[in-house]
């Protein structure tokens, strides 16, 4: 019972993190409030019972992507809900990503290759150029630049004007997870 509870909380502070600023859903009708919760539902079933799995072993990083990517083609069963017909990258890249850190935090799967990115991990990495990543898109490199950013941090194990123990430099999640504590 403690399980299902913590995996419900889990699942709503990761939906909330995803959707907040997200702005992806057409104007709400009841019709569409019933779809968006039939959505929710599945996509949590389909995360919950094919990708995340996966993690309970390392995922390589490109088998990463594909499942975003496969988060953002799930999206698209409900068209009829979002205002551009699917979720975009950028929110299918922080949704997969926060679930799996939570999911990594209290020991269910394995350490994920990347973390969910955000205005404010941008900012913790001092990153100059912030991008808004819920208009993040597959092909436009936004994304890959903010990990290549991260991977390179890790590599010289320092972020100007910030001390993090040796710890934070283990992986990426490492990183973020310190990073994202500071606040």
């Amino acid at each position: 019972m403690r399980d299902i509870f913590l995996n419900n909380e889990l699942w709503g502070l990761t939906m909330l993190g995803a959707f907040q600023r997200a702005y992806c859903y057409k104007p709400t009708t009841k019709t569409l409030e019933k779809r968006k919760s039939e959505f929710k539902s599945a996509l949590r079933l389909h995360i919950d019972t094919k990708i995340l799995p996966e993690y309970k072993s390392e995922v390589l990083e490109s088998k990463h992507i594909e499942n975003i990517v496969e988060v953002l083609e799930f999206s698209k069963k409900y068209a009829d809900i979002f205002s551009r017909g699917s979720l975009n990258f950028g929110i299918s890249q922080k949704l997969l990503n926060l679930y799996l850190k939570y999911q990594w935090v209290v020991g269910n799967i394995e350490r994920p290759p990347h973390f969910p990115v955000d205005r404010i991990i941008q900012e913790r990495l001092n990153i100059k150029d912030i991008q808004p990543w819920t208009q993040f898109d597959l092909t436009d490199g936004k994304y890959y630049y903010v990990i290549a950013y991260a991977k390179q941090v890790l590599k010289d194990k320092k972020i100007p004007k910030i001390e993090l123990p040796e710890a934070a430099f283990e992986s990426l999640a490492d990183l973020e997870l310190h990073l994202f504590n500071r606040r």
